[in-house]
């Protein structure tokens, strides 16, 4: 398993709906997970964005993601 494959977290096509936002908030989805997998003194007020945030936020991702791939005609 390559790690630096998890830099790449943001780079989505250029015509992705929302690609600058979706591109910044899954960065902010690593930091916060990064933080709570190696720093063991990090609380909850430590993160980006509360759990309930980060629902809508994967969600509509989700969703934008689905919706532009099945117009390219990709089956999921």
């Amino acid at each position: 398993m390559d790690v630096t494959d998890h830099k790449n977290i943001g780079d989505l096509p250029d015509d992705f709906p929302n690609m600058n936002r979706f591109a910044t908030e899954l960065k902010g989805l690593r930091d916060d997970r990064n933080l709570a997998d190696y720093n063991h003194v990090a609380t909850d007020t430590d993160l980006l964005k509360i759990p309930a945030d980060v629902e809508i936020l994967v969600t509509e991702f989700r969703t934008e993601a689905f919706n532009y791939l099945t117009a390219r005609g990709i089956s999921l």
